[in-house]
C-alpha cells in the first residue's frame, strides 16, 4: 500500500491537488458562500474536497480548496460541484483544454486508499481484481463508451486557470450529458456566463463569485440494458443547473444572485430564475418531500428582487447567442431513436409478417465543403473545439481545357468539393500515439503523456488535438506540458492500394488541388498553400 501511495504522489504530484473523501466539508468550506454547503441533498452521498497543493516556490503559499463535490454512490454521478471565481483570476492566464485523461477517486473505495486521483489503469495495476471494488462505488470510463453520451463537466475546466484545469478531469465531476446539449448549449452558456462575470469583476473588484453546478438524477441509465457490459450503472441527469452568488466584499448593494436550469436534451430549454425560485423548483425535481433544498445560505441576496430582475434581464441577452435548434442533428437523432427504440411491422411476400427491433450501433454524419481551403480551416477549428475530426471520404478534382477568364463561370461551386465523415479526434482518442500508431496503457510520465505499442515500444501521446502550427510549418500537440510533433488524421482515401494517408502534404498533393493557369493554356491542379 505504501508503494502504491508513493507512486501516486510521484505521478500525480504534477496535478498539485488532493482528492479527499471527507465526513464534513470543513476542510474546504471556503468554497461555499458563508462557509455553508447546499442543504436538502442526499445525506448518503459522499463529500469530496479537491484541495490544491501550495506553490512550493512561494514560501507564503498555503493549501487552498479547488472545488467540492457531493457524489452519489447510488447513481454514480455527482449531485453538484461547487467552485469559485474571484478577481485574482483576471490576472492569471486561462489555458485551453490540454488534458483528456479522466481519473477516478481511490478513496471512494476505502479511506485507506491514497488521497490523490489517479487513472483506472494506475489504480488496478497492482491487483486487477480491484476493478470490481472500484466499479461498486463510482463510474468508470468504460461506462460511457459507445453510449451516445458525453462525460460532461459540472465544474467546467474553462473556469480554472494555469494548469489547475487538470483536476476537473475526474469522473466524480462528470455526468452523462446529451452531446448536442453539452457541446452546443451548455458549452455556449458556460462561456457566456464566464464573460459576463469577468466583465463584472473588472468593474467592481473586491468580489468573490460562488458557483454551484449540479444535476438532477433522471430515470435513464447507461450502459444500455442490451449491452454486454454491466448494464444501467450510471444515472443520466434529466436536468443540469447552475446557481451563482456574486458577493462584493464591502458593498452589499453590488451583490446579487441568480440561477438557471436546463433540460439535458438536444433541444434548447434553459430557464433563468432567482435562487429562491430555483430552490423551490429543485425541491420538486429532486422529489424532496421532507426537506427543502437551499443552494446558498440566506439565498445570497435573493431578497433584492429589483437587483435580481436586473441581472436576469442582462443574462437573457446571452441566451439569444445560443442556437434555438439544430434541426439536422435533431432529425438525425430522432430517426435513429425511432428505429432503435420502437418495434416495427415488416410485411413481405417472402418473409412472414413479424415484429422486429433495430439496434443503434452507430451514427454517421457526413459534411460537404466547396473547397479544400474551407475544409482544412473548418477541420482545425473542429479538432480544437469539440474535439472531433472530419475525415475525407471523397474529393473532386477539376480541370480546364480552355484559356479564358470566363471558364470559372462554367464550373460549379462544388467542382472542388470535399466530403468528410465526423469521427472522434484520433490524436486524443486514448488509443493512438502522437505519430498515429495504435497504442495502449496510457500514463503520465514526467509530465508527459506516454503509451505502449504492441511491440512494447514506449511512445509519446497527445493530451491535446493535433493542430497545424503555421509558425512551425508543421503539426504539433501538447504531451502533458511539452509540445511535440504529431501526425494528423485526414483521409479514409487510399492511394494505389496503400493504407489511408494521414500526412497532410501527401493528401494535398495527390487528392486535393486548386486552379492555376499554365503557359499552354491548360488549367491544372496544384497543392494549396497549406500543403507547401
Amino acid at each position: 500500500m505504501f508503494l502504491q501511495y508513493l507512486l501516486a504522489c510521484i505521478v500525480l504530484g504534477a496535478f498539485h491537488s488532493q482528492a479527499k473523501v471527507v465526513d464534513s466539508f470543513t476542510e474546504c468550506d471556503d468554497i461555499f458562500y458563508n462557509a455553508k454547503e447546499p442543504q436538502g441533498m442526499d445525506k448518503k452521498a459522499k463529500k469530496i474536497c479537491q484541495i490544491r497543493d501550495p506553490d512550493y516556490a512561494d514560501p507564503n503559499a498555503v493549501y487552498s480548496a479547488e472545488f467540492a463535490t457531493l457524489y452519489s454512490v447510488d447513481h454514480r454521478v455527482p449531485l453538484y460541484s461547487a467552485y469559485i471565481l474571484d478577481d485574482q483570476c483576471l490576472e492569471k492566464q486561462t489555458k485551453k483544454d490540454q488534458c483528456s485523461v479522466w481519473r477516478i477517486e481511490p478513496q471512494l473505495v476505502s479511506e485507506d486508499e491514497p488521497d490523490y486521483m489517479m487513472t483506472e489503469s494506475e489504480y488496478i495495476s497492482s491487483d486487477p481484481n480491484k476493478k470490481d471494488a472500484l466499479k461498486t462505488n463510482q463510474a468508470i470510463s468504460e461506462d460511457y463508451s459507445d453510449t451516445g453520451y458525453d462525460r460532461g463537466h459540472l465544474y467546467p475546466n474553462s473556469f480554472d486557470y494555469n494548469d489547475h484545469y487538470k483536476v476537473t478531469y475526474t469522473l466524480t465531476n462528470a455526468a452523462p450529458m446529451d452531446p448536442c446539449f453539452n457541446r452546443v448549449y451548455w458549452k455556449t452558456l458556460e462561456g457566456e456566463l464566464q464573460r459576463f462575470l469577468r466583465s463584472k469583476l473588472k468593474q467592481d473588484r473586491y468580489v468573490i463569485v460562488y458557483i454551484v453546478t449540479g444535476g438532477v438524477p433522471g430515470v435513464n441509465k447507461i450502459p444500455d440494458c442490451g449491452d454486454s457490459r454491466d448494464a444501467e450503472r450510471v444515472t443520466v441527469p434529466s436536468y443540469i443547473w447552475t446557481a451563482v452568488c456574486y458577493k462584493h466584499k464591502f458593498e452589499d448593494t453590488k451583490s446579487f444572485s441568480f440561477g438557471y436550469i436546463a433540460n439535458n436534451h438536444h433541444e434548447k430549454n434553459i430557464t433563468l430564475m432567482s435562487i429562491s425560485d430555483m430552490n423551490q423548483q429543485l425541491s420538486v425535481l429532486y422529489g424532496n418531500n421532507s426537506s427543502k433544498i437551499q443552494i446558498f445560505d440566506d439565498d445570497c441576496f435573493s431578497s433584492s428582487k429589483s437587483k435580481v430582475a436586473e441581472i436576469i434581464d442582462q443574462m437573457k441577452s446571452t441566451l439569444l447567442k445560443i442556437p434555438q435548434k439544430l434541426d439536422v442533428v435533431k432529425n438525425f437523432i430522432n430517426a435513429a431513436r425511432l428505429l432503435s427504440d420502437s418495434e416495427m411491422s415488416t410485411d413481405s411476400e417472402i418473409l412472414p409478417t413479424k415484429r422486429s427491433r433495430g439496434r443503434l450501433d452507430k451514427l454517421i454524419a457526413i459534411l460537404s465543403f466547396d473547397s479544400s481551403v474551407s475544409y482544412f480551416t473548418s477541420q482545425e477549428v473542429l479538432k480544437d473545439e469539440v474535439p472531433n475530426s472530419c475525415i475525407i471520404t471523397s474529393a473532386k478534382k477539376r480541370y480546364w481545357t480552355e484559356r479564358s477568364e470566363l471558364r470559372k463561370r462554367d464550373v460549379s461551386e462544388g467542382s472542388e468539393a470535399v466530403q468528410c465523415q465526423l469521427v472522434p479526434e484520433k490524436s486524443v482518442d486514448g488509443k493512438t500515439a502522437a505519430d498515429g500508431s495504435p497504442c495502449s496503457n496510457f500514463k503520465d510520465n514526467n509530465n508527459r503523456c506516454t503509451c505502449s505499442t504492441e511491440k512494447g515500444e514506449e511512445k509519446f501521446c497527445c493530451s491535446t488535438p493535433c493542430l497545424y502550427q503555421s509558425r512551425l510549418k508543421g503539426y504539433r500537440c501538447y504531451s502533458g506540458a511539452a509540445q511535440i510533433e504529431c501526425s494528423p488524421q485526414y483521409s479514409f482515401l487510399g492511394i494505389r492500394g496503400r493504407s489511408p494517408l494521414y500526412n497532410i502534404r501527401r493528401i494535398l498533393q495527390l487528392d486535393l488541388h486548386i486552379h492555376c493557369t499554365t503557359g499552354n493554356g491548360v488549367g491544372i491542379l496544384q497543392p494549396t498553400a497549406a500543403g507547401k
